[in-house]
Parts: C-alpha cells; sequence; structure tokens
C-alpha cells in the first residue's frame, strides 16, 4: 500500500490534508479525495476504485457526472466491473504487480544516487530505496503540497536524506547536474502512459537534461485515451500555497488530475497487465 491510502473491510481509509484518517465508503467522496490528491498514487487509485465500486454500486455514475463519460477513471470502473473477478482477485493482482514493477525500478537505482519523486506513495519502492541509500528530491506541485511533506516524513523519519523544492525547481536541479533519475507512478492504458499532473513537466525537463524518467505502471488494455479527455478544471487549490491564499477570490486557477506522458520522454518504463 502507501503512505496515504489502506484497503479496510469497509472502504478505503485516507489521510486526509490535515492529518487525520477518513474511511471513504462514498463514490463521490472517492471523488473528492482522488481530486484533492489524497489518494496520490495511480496504484492506489485504482485500489480505492476496486473497493469503492463494491461498497457503492453508484460508482461508473457518480464518476460520469463528475468527471466525464471519457475519462480513464470512469472507463476503468466499467472495466472492473465487467471483468468477473473478484475485489480480492484484483486488489491481489494489483499487489503483485507493485511487487514486480518495483523490484525492476530498483535495478535502475544505484546506491548513494540522488533522485527526484513526484506522484509516488508506494512505500514498497520507498522503503527499497532508503535502503540503498538514496536521496531524495521532492517538489512541492500544487495541489499536492501536503503530499511532498508527508512523503518526506516518511522519508526522513527511516533515515532518508531529503530535500523539497518549490515546483519550479526542478528543471534548475536537473540542469545543474544534481539528480540523476525521475520517478513516478503511473497507469497504462493501451500505449499510453498516464501520470498524476505535474511528470509530464518534469519528464519534459528530465529529456533535455539527461536525466533518466523512469515511470513503473499498472497497465489496463481496452481503454483508449487522450489528453483532451481529461479536462481542464477549476480548482481552488492552486490559489492557495501552504495553506495562504495567493490569489483572488474571482480569478480562474486550472488543473489537470492527469498527465499523458510521450514515450519519448520515458528513458525506462516498466509495468504489468492489471486488466
Amino acid at each position: 500500500m502507501s503512505i496515504f491510502t489502506r484497503i479496510s473491510k469497509d472502504g478505503v481509509i485516507v489521510s486526509t490534508v490535515n492529518g487525520r484518517r477518513k474511511l471513504v465508503k462514498k463514490a463521490e467522496d472517492f471523488v473528492k479525495h482522488y481530486l484533492s490528491y489524497e489518494i496520490l498514487g495511480l496504484f492506489d487509485v485504482v485500489r480505492a476504485l476496486v473497493k469503492i465500486s463494491t461498497v457503492d454500486r453508484r460508482l461508473t455514475q457518480v464518476l460520469e457526472s463528475s468527471l466525464g463519460s471519457k475519462h480513464p477513471l470512469t472507463i476503468l470502473s466499467k472495466i472492473v466491473k465487467d471483468s468477473g473477478d473478484s475485489v480480492t482477485k484484483i486488489l491481489n493482482k494489483i499487489d503483485n504487480v507493485e511487487r514486480d514493477v518495483v523490484n525492476k525500478v530498483l535495478n535502475d537505482v544505484e546506491c548513494g544516487e540522488t533522485i527526484l519523486i513526484h506522484g509516488v506513495s508506494s512505500t514498497k519502492l520507498l522503503k527499497h530505496l532508503i535502503g540503498k541509500n538514496v536521496k531524495f528530491i521532492l517538489p512541492e506541485y500544487r495541489p499536492s503540497l501536503i503530499q511532498a511533506k508527508v512523503i518526506a516524513k516518511y522519508l526522513v523519519n527511516n533515515g532518508a536524506e531529503v530535500t523539497i523544492v518549490s515546483d519550479n525547481m526542478p528543471a534548475y536541479i536537473m540542469w545543474e547536474g544534481r539528480v540523476s533519475k525521475f520517478i513516478s507512478e503511473g497507469l497504462m492504458l493501451s500505449n499510453n502512459i498516464l501520470c498524476r499532473s505535474g511528470v509530464l513537466t518534469y519528464s519534459i525537463s528530465a529529456h533535455h537534461t539527461n536525466v533518466d524518467t523512469i515511470i513503473f505502471c499498472l497497465k489496463v488494455n481496452g481503454i483508449k485515451y487522450t489528453l483532451q479527455e481529461v479536462p481542464l478544471r477549476q480548482d481552488e487549490n492552486v490559489k492557495v500555497l501552504n495553506g495562504l491564499r495567493i490569489a483572488p477570490v474571482n480569478i480562474n486557477a486550472l488543473m489537470v488530475d492527469l498527465d499523458n506522458i510521450p514515450r519519448k520522454y520515458i528513458a525506462k518504463l516498466h509495468y504489468t497487465v492489471l486488466l
């Protein structure tokens, strides 16, 4: 699992931005926590989607009305529903995929390297990277500011060396040669690689500064996807920095929840088919 999310018998336990844990059982709450990045890594997003689909039968309908009929999560919920597999079986498959791809990522990382991570909340990966004495750099990328702090605290408490930077810094530190790898967590739909917002920017910077971008993915077949099918949406979190409002109330603040990463920006891609 991850730092933020845990599957329980009754639903999904999510760590909220104020540090509390909340049991999520309703489809609307799943969407809210997904869009606020309180369910961060895409492995956990899929885990939560699978679990919520059994405790709230309205999930597909709610996803369609909230995110749109062509959004990858809406289509994925239909595939999960039609798969015929039990929740336990799918969740076990996700664990197996994560174990497989994390081992591949670890083979790509040398002991003592300095890496940038974004959109990653897999404790499986983080624990093993700490064991390799990896030094971590985390960007505070809105709207996921609190997540960078929570991950940093987890890493430091487990003996890692961590630096948090503002979200405009990764390109600069890559250009300076301070970072050797950029790692993120994704969802592969047919041949499209989706990651959390911000990964596209950092992978482009990595590509142009000879830093390897490594993405590990769950792969789901049968979903066609384009970037235009995940719309830009108004997001109040973009107007706030460290709890302080930094933009006028009436100004537009746009955010996209998923990035589509062109293959040319990815040095190494590790995936295993889930469905």
